[in-house]
Parts: C-alpha cells; sequence; structure tokens
C-alpha cells in the first residue's frame, strides 16, 4: 500500500506536524496528496466551471430543489400548529453526510480511548476549537459517579472554506449546513481502565426539549428525531436533548468533521476490515474481494459509507460495520507503534485535531491527564453497543419512520452507565415492590385539573417540571366531573412502567389503565394533591440483553 507520509523529505518531523509551515491551497492535487487521495484525472467539464444557477433557483434550496433550503411551518403536535420547522436535505444527501461525520467520530474516538493525547504539543491543542454546548441549561440530571465520566461525542457537518471542486473529487457533495447525524456517548470508567461507547441512532425518537428559535420566540417541547436537535438548536440543544432521554448527565462534549478521517487513516498506515462477500458498491465507488483488506483512507472513507452493499442494508447494521471499523482502528494505532513513534504520533494527532471543537471546560490540561490516566488501556476494555431498540421502524405520527427504543433495556443501560457498574451481567435486585425502570425525564405527562381549584393544573405542571417530568402542554380543566379529590393517574397499553414512575413521584395518587390514552401519561389532579417528591429508578436486570462489543475482536468475526 502506498502510504503518502512515507519517506518525507522534510528534515525535521516534530517542525513539520507541530508548527505552522507554509499553507497548501485547498482544493489543489497537492492537497489531496497530503490527505491521501489521488486525484482524480482531469475532464473536459473540469476546464470551467459549470454555468451557475439563476438566483431564485439558489435561493430556494440550491442543487436539487427546495429539500435543503430554508424553513417552512408544518403542524406537528397538538398546540404546535405553525411553528418553525426546517426541512432536512434530500434521503441521499443526508445518507452521505451521516456516514462521512462518523469516519471523523472514529478518528476522535481512538485518537481518546487510544491514550495518544498526552504527546499534545501547545501547538497541536492550538487547533482544538472552543464552544459552551452546556450554557441555559437547567433541571440537568445527577452527575455519575465521582470520578467516571461521560462525554457526548456528536458528528458536525462543518466545511467551510474547504472549495468546491475538493468536494467533487473526493465525492463528498455540496451540502452543507447546521447538522449533527451522529452521535456517540461515551462513559469512562472511575478508574479511566474501561470505555463504553454508546451509539445513538439518528433517527431514534426522543421529545426535543422546549427552545428558544433563531427569532427568539419559544418553541415547545416535540417529538421529533434525534438528529433535529442540533438542527433546531446546535450543541446547546443536542445536549439538553441526550441528557432527557438518557438521564445521563454529559460532563464534556466534543464536536469533529470528517474532513480529517482520510489523513487519519493513513497516519495510521491504513486500516484491516473483513467483507465476507464481494463488494460493489457504485454509490459509495467501493469495489472489494471477499476476505481481509488493509484499506487506506479514501477506500475506508467509501467502507463506512455504504449501506446497501453490506449487511442487511438498514442503518443499525451499518452501526455495527462502524462499530467494528472503530475497533479495527484502535487495534491499528495501539499495534503498530504509532504511540510509541514521535513522527507517526504527530501525524496523527495534527490529523485528527485540525477537525475538533470541544467544551471550554474540556482543557488541554484535562485532556492530557485523562490520556495519561488512559495510556495502558487495552482494546478489549473498550465496550461497543448500540442503544438497546424495541422498533427500527416505527411511524411517529407528524415524524415518520423512526427508531424506537426499548424503554426497559435502555433503562438498563443507562442506569448502569449513572452509577459506573459493568453493562453485562446482573446486578442484584431488592426484594419488596417491583423497582421504578422508568426515570422521569423520558416521560411526557398531560396534566387535567379535576378539582376545580383554580391554578391547580398549572402548579402540578410546575411542580413536576422540576421533577424531571416532560410537560409539553400547559395544564388544562378536565372535560369531566369537577370535585374530584383523589389524584389519578391514567396511562395506555404499555405505558404501566411509566405510569407506576409517575405514581411514586405524587403522594396518594392511583392508577388507572386506560386504553384510548395515547403515548403521554395523563395526571388527573384533584383536591388532595400535595405536591411532588423525588423518585428512585433502579433498573431490573432480569431480562439484561445488553450484548457490547470490544475492540479487540477479530474484524473477521463480528
Amino acid at each position: 500500500m502506498s502510504r503518502p507520509y512515507d519517506n518525507d523529505p522534510r528534515s525535521d518531523p516534530f517542525d513539520r506536524y507541530f508548527r505552522p509551515q507554509r499553507e497548501v491551497e485547498p482544493g489543489t492535487d497537492e492537497w489531496l496528496a497530503e490527505i491521501g487521495a489521488e486525484p482524480r484525472p482531469r475532464r473536459a467539464s473540469d476546464r470551467s466551471p459549470p454555468p451557475q444557477p439563476p438566483p431564485s433557483r439558489r435561493a430556494a434550496g440550491g442543487r436539487g430543489g427546495g429539500r435543503g433550503g430554508g424553513p417552512s411551518r408544518r403542524a406537528a403536535g397538538r398546540g404546535d400548529s405553525g411553528r418553525q420547522v426546517r426541512r432536512f436535505p434530500s434521503k441521499r444527501v443526508r445518507r452521505k453526510k451521516q456516514l462521512l461525520v462518523t469516519s471523523a467520530l472514529m478518528s476522535l474516538i481512538v485518537l481518546v480511548s487510544s491514550g495518544g493525547l498526552w504527546a499534545f504539543s501547545d501547538y497541536a491543542m492550538s487547533k482544538i476549537g472552543r464552544i459552551d454546548p452546556f450554557a441555559g441549561l437547567h433541571n440537568r440530571p445527577q452527575r455519575s459517579v465521582a470520578g467516571a465520566m461521560n462525554i457526548l461525542v456528536a458528528g458536525a457537518d462543518r466545511r467551510e472554506g474547504i472549495p468546491k471542486e475538493t468536494l467533487n473529487r473526493l465525492n463528498l457533495g455540496h451540502d452543507s449546513g447546521n447538522r449533527s447525524d451522529t452521535m456517540l456517548l461515551a462513559h469512562i470508567s472511575e478508574h479511566q481502565d474501561s470505555v463504553v461507547l454508546v451509539s445513538l441512532p439518528r433517527d431514534s425518537l426522543v421529545t426535543i426539549p422546549r427552545h428558544k428559535a433563531p427569532d427568539g420566540s419559544w418553541v415547545p417541547a416535540q417529538r421529533n428525531k434525534l438528529n433535529a436537535a442540533y438542527s433546531f438548536g446546535g450543541p446547546q440543544l443536542a445536549v439538553a436533548t441526550v441528557e432527557q432521554a438518557t438521564g445521563v448527565r454529559i460532563d464534556h462534549y466534543v464536536e469533529m468533521n470528517f474532513l480529517g478521517f482520510v489523513k487519519v487513516v493513513d497516519a495510521l498506515g491504513g486500516v484491516n476490515v473483513c467483507t465476507p462477500a464481494p463488494v460493489n458498491d457504485p454509490r459509495s465507488g467501493l469495489r472489494l474481494s471477499a476476505g481481509r483488506h488493509l484499506l487506506d483512507g479514501v477506500s475506508s472513507l467509501a467502507y463506512v459509507r455504504t449501506r446497501y452493499s453490506l449487511g442487511d442494508g438498514s442503518d443499525l447494521s451499518r452501526i455495527e460495520r462502524q462499530q467494528a471499523f472503530l475497533g479495527s482502528m484502535m487495534q491499528r494505532a495501539t499495534s503498530t507503534g504509532t504511540l510509541l513513534n514521535p513522527v507517526k504520533l504527530s501525524r496523527f494527532l495534527d490529523a485528527a485535531l485540525s477537525s475538533v471543537r470541544a467544551d471550554q471546560d474540556f482543557t488541554a490540561e484535562k485532556m492530557r491527564a485523562l490520556a495519561l490516566d488512559m495510556r495502558n488501556l487495552s482494546p478489549s476494555k473498550v465496550n461497543f453497543i448500540t442503544v438497546p431498540i424495541s422498533d427500527p421502524g416505527y411511524t411517529a405520527p407528524g415524524v415518520g419512520s423512526s427508531v424506537m427504543w426499548d424503554r426497559q433495556q435502555a433503562g438498563v443501560l443507562f442506569e448502569r452507565l449513572k452509577n459506573d457498574t459493568p453493562i453485562v451481567g446482573r446486578v442484584k435486585e431488592k426484594k419488596g415492590k417491583p423497582p421504578l425502570t422508568i426515570p422521569p425525564n423520558r416521560i411526557a405527562v398531560q396534566v387535567y385539573n379535576a378539582a376545580g381549584t383554580p391554578g391547580l393544573a398549572g402548579r402540578t405542571a410546575e411542580d413536576l417540571e422540576r421533577a424531571g417530568f416532560l410537560v409539553p402542554e400547559p395544564g388544562q380543566n378536565w372535560s369531566g366531573a369537577m370535585g374530584a379529590e383523589q389524584t389519578v393517574i391514567e396511562y395506555g397499553p404499555n405505558r404501566a412502567d411509566s405510569a407506576r414512575t409517575v405514581q411514586a413521584a405524587i403522594p396518594g395518587s392511583v392508577l388507572r389503565e386506560n386504553p384510548e390514552q395515547g403515548d403521554d401519561v395523563a395526571v388527573v389532579v384533584g383536591s388532595g394533591y400535595s405536591g411532588t417528591k423525588p423518585v428512585q429508578v433502579a433498573a431490573p436486570s432480569s431480562t439484561q440483553k445488553l450484548q457490547p462489543k470490544t475492540a479487540a475482536q477479530n474484524p473477521c468475526r463480528q
């Protein structure tokens, strides 16, 4: 395999990779060689720029019409009619971006979990952009066990300064915007001796919290796909949404785009993959025979992008393959002497850091300390898992095809992350009443005043919000008879576990199943209501089905 960085004629590797040098103009053949891509043969159409479309078409959404354009308005749930919703780009463009961003995340995770950060120079660290993803957040979950750390790793499609010619040569497309199609929740144990990487599918059906729109108006809480959170509110809303959906407090936020991926893979000397059957994917340009392959950066980019030519063609199958690729990257980083060779390590760091942004509190000193503690981490101690799923093709009203999490099994996973306990194996259950399995921040409630007391529904809604429940709509008067004394918790099919959590939070309340009740739990407040109390959720393990994979596994035996 050709390695573009071998036999570098420049004499001082430290100066070459850690100190500013002459900038290579993006889009040139020299720039493509720097990132390990072969220049594409020139065609006649490349010799002059194509005619620009008229301004009216560009304003309507650019290439391909309005699918990737400006905001539109539609009704999305009760009480939300007319709120501003941004359209997403076409499915073809969106698939490209998702996998490109996933590629970048792989580079970043390998960088952190392999312990390479200990060698950061001040110049290398200065490349990291700084943001504040926790600004304005409130009602956040409690911190995990002291010493443990949870990092939200998000992929962002940022390509400022990259010419169209370059994007064409790398088959990346032109469409860009404020979006994140991939998120990973990285949990580092108290003693920094193990890592769990939880993949959160982009189409996960979640509740996006109430937030401010760009025009300053408030957008009510809404059910939508996870990837919409970043589009609507950037890193702040993405963090708030993930915390609300998982109950796990995010300690740090790291974001990366795809531009460094090709260069990172080439800095490692390639990555090993295994294909059970021949691959010929015209969408990504990937052509491989069955068996083992050592892929360079450009081929790796195609490998993690392809969907329909490998596995069962689903997005979840592709996530599994990406996790295996990430494991192979870490094996490569820890077995080829990359971390012990100053030249290789500097190439690796320089390639990854140019595309990274992190929260302001995740300082260079903290990164160095974390990497130093993790320098001896074994690939067998890095576990990959996708959040447990009950329905990969759930059709949500007003949202469309979505991924529905398995509430109980996801609760098991996230409770173990919060408590810093192993994600596999049984945890002893306490005797007595069945434990609560659904945390408040994953339960949406409707509040009704059945007592006739003025302001009771509003006060109850505020109490429940402070207790961590989701209250997407203001309290209302009950449509039935007034004068009720006891508070009743009504719930629909498959919502008994959620209703038990609500009941535990409201002393003296009783449960009542209502087949016509939707996904939300209804709180019909009586005059005897006296407030809420904290609830303790301890996820059961008797039906534990979590099956993580490790970075040490053979890519041909996944």
